[in-house]
């Protein structure tokens, strides 16, 4: 083979462009290719005869052998210049044309040239970035799968756990963890990143590490002392810069459940709301915070949430992905029908219940997830801390003048279980408790079921009534020195507890909670 020759033929070739190579007569391996096919082909080009033919999977066998046919003839017959036109399938059923010229006096001799025409070879270039891309994508869903998704179940003390996530793509935005920080409890993350994809997946990495790198911080600075509002405003400063410069956004739900201790402490991003399955009532509540997603500012005052639970209790949390999934008509699987799903089906593990729910909404859309799916439930199975008092009484809206009685029956109750405690609490919680009923009165059918309980570590009081969805906490913090006439109420209510929370029955049921710490 002459050398230098066919190095002078493919850098003409290459100056001009053209997706060109020289391939062995005999073999049909490539001897030496422009840089335009070298790239196309993911050539690289070896000692004659060492080049799989894999270059030409995309003809048929037939043509093939009319190729080979072509190869033999040349070789055979001598003649100055043949030149011989195939096409095959590449990719997507694409047609792909190219011109085999076997010529003494512009090929070294036992050579071929192969063009690639230039449709067919922009054609290579697509197909060729796609399968990199695929395979990227391929790669990035096993990581996925088996660093941050994927189902999981486990066993804690007093409780059990499930989740599982399902992406729309190979990879998803959704994303869940659980970490054992403090013995008793077990912290978990639940969140889902603004679109699809690897981007979205890539972003759902990213807070993952922050919030791992903020719980080391965590520990070093304060031992077994976790504090989840600190762990996720470190998170949050370190991630929202770069998702407010992207446009993106994340919401999640950081949870710490103790269920020896019978409570559930929490902080809501700006996340769906979850279920929590009240098995004392028999009853199932959708449960949402306040704080905002990350993304949407630099930083935030995180607000965390108390939900005292018992034996039996379930927390289902989930991605929109779940109530925004759409049948053939277009109808949404929605809150209500998750919530009638778990209520009909407390007896299950969560495991069980994680496979129903995914079931249920499999077959309602036909298999035809159009957002990626999470899915993360909790069921206690201890009794919780020992009750030390409870009490429960109905109010009506004509017995309004029994305010100052219920709160003088509180704080005595308070006193009486708990001397040691501080009997200001007591006053404070039932002036919580009273501004409450006040609110109820005015803004809903004016009947409440009361309750409270206490142990040795916190008071939780309760208030139970129907109405309309009401934003209780719209009032912001009344200015003192103008004495406006409202906004005191839900000001009182929040500073007088740790923790309040509104709960959302299915058919205008509505429970309000407020926690009160005792340590």
């Amino acid at each position: 083979m002459e050398a230098p020759r066919a190095e002078r033929f493919i850098e003409l070739a290459t100056a001009l462009g053209l997706a060109v190579m020289l391939v062995d007569a005999e073999t049909l391996g490539v001897v030496v290719a422009s840089d335009s096919a070298t790239r196309l082909l993911s050539l690289e080009p070896r000692a004659v005869g060492e080049r799989p033919v894999s270059w030409l999977s995309f003809i048929d066998g037939e043509t093939l052998s009319e190729v080979r046919a072509f190869a033999r003839s040349a070789r055979e017959d001598g003649a100055p210049s043949v030149r011989f036109s195939a096409a095959g399938t590449f990719g997507n059923s694409q047609t792909i044309r190219m011109t085999f010229l076997a010529a003494k006096d512009i090929v070294p001799e036992g050579t071929l040239a192969v063009r690639l025409d230039p449709d067919s070879a922009r054609q290579i270039a697509d197909h060729e970035a796609e399968r990199l891309k695929e395979k990227e994508i391929e790669t990035s869903a096993r990581i996925q799968q088996t660093l941050l998704a994927g189902s999981y179940t486990f066993e804690a003390p007093g409780a059990s756990f499930a989740a599982e996530t399902i992406p729309s793509q190979q990879v998803d935005g959704d994303f869940y963890e659980f970490y054992e920080l403090e013995e008793g409890s077990v912290d978990f993350l639940i969140g889902d990143v603004m679109g699809k994809g690897l981007p979205a997946a890539l972003t759902a990495a990213t807070l993952k590490a922050a919030v791992a790198k903020a719980i080391i911080k965590e520990v070093v600075a304060h031992g077994d002392d976790v504090n989840p509002s600190r762990v996720l405003s470190e998170a949050e400063r370190h991630i929202a810069p770069g998702l407010i410069d992207m446009g993106r956004f994340l919401t999640l739900y950081y949870g710490r459940l103790s269920a020896t201790r019978g409570l559930l402490r929490f902080i809501d991003a700006g996340h769906t709301s979850f279920l929590y399955y009240d098995s004392a009532r028999d009853q199932c509540w959708q449960v949402k915070g306040s704080n905002m997603p990350f993304g949407f500012t630099d930083g935030q005052e995180l607000r965390s949430y108390a939900l005292p639970c018992h034996r039996g209790d379930i927390f289902l949390f989930y991605s929109d992905g779940i109530t925004e999934a759409e049948n053939a008509e277009g109808s949404l699987f929605s809150a209500p029908r998750l919530m009638q799903l778990l209520a009909a089906h407390t007896d299950l593990s969560p495991e069980n219940l994680v496979k129903k729910t995914l079931s249920m909404v499999f077959f309602y859309t036909a298999g035809a997830f159009r957002d990626d799916v999470t899915l993360l439930i909790a069921k206690t199975s201890h009794e919780g801390p020992k009750i030390l008092c409870r009490f429960a009484a109905t109010l009506d809206r004509e017995e309004a003048e029994a305010l100052s009685r219920l709160r003088e029956a509180f704080a005595g109750d308070f006193a009486e279980s708990y001397p040691a405690g501080n009997r200001e609490i007591g006053t404070e919680l039932s002036l919580a408790l009273v501004e409450a009923l006040g609110n109820v009165i005015r803004h809903t059918q004016g009947k409440a079921q009361i309750d409270w309980e206490m142990t040795e570590n916190r008071v939780t009081v309760g208030l139970e009534f129907q109405g309309k969805e009401y934003d209780w906490f719209a009032t912001k913090e009344p200015d003192m020195e103008s004495y406006p006439d409202h906004g005191f109420g839900s000001w009182l209510m929040q500073k007088s507890v740790d923790s309040i929370l509104v709960l959302r029955g299915k058919n205008d049921e509505n429970r309000i909670v407020m926690t009160r710490g005792l340590e």
